[in-house]
């Protein structure tokens, strides 16, 4: 005598295999959507606005004013900051391989202008703060390099033992 069960099963497997074969899905796996290359990278302007609304709205960059000390009094938006998507580009060039963020994890870079020679950068979890001199204006590798340095950095580095926390 058959289960009732074992006939429910054999009765729902036809019927699926129907229901596939009239809708012309194959049995063959889908071909893999092809991995996006790199680290998403979004790279922003700096806004100048309240440090409270800084702190608020987006904590991981005043974390990253926190750690840069005295930069607070000198940014600004930028004159002559490289073009976003060719610094997107090789910040995710640099990262690629070597990037600690799990992947589809998206950076987020924030350029000011300062008082600075060089191009300076740091990094807090995903946002990287770029600071680049007024004159002569940095190149899209070195501000790459610069931020592709502080985010691994940061990446390395461990949170500052307090004292009387053991």
């Amino acid at each position: 005598m058959i289960d009732v069960c074992q006939v429910f099963r054999v009765l729902f497997a036809v019927i699926a295999a129907a229901g596939a074969a009239a809708s012309g899905i194959s049995a063959e796996a889908p071909a893999p959507a092809r991995a996006r290359d790199g680290l998403p990278v979004r790279v922003s302007q700096w806004r100048e606005e309240p440090y409270a609304d800084v702190v608020l709205n987006t904590p991981e960059l005043a974390s990253c004013l926190h750690l840069a000390t005295g930069w607070w009094d000198v940014l600004r938006p930028p004159s002559a900051a490289p073009e976003p998507s060719a610094l997107e580009a090789a910040i995710a060039q640099h990262l690629a391989g070597v990037t600690p963020f799990t992947p589809g994890t998206l950076l987020t870079v924030v350029v000011a202008e300062g008082g600075v020679k060089v191009p300076q950068a740091v990094a807090s979890g995903r946002t990287a703060l770029l600071l680049l001199p007024s004159e002569p204006p940095a190149g899209v590798e070195d501000a790459a390099r610069t931020v592709a340095r502080a985010v691994l950095r940061a990446a390395g580095s461990t949170a500052a033992r307090v004292g009387r926390c053991r």
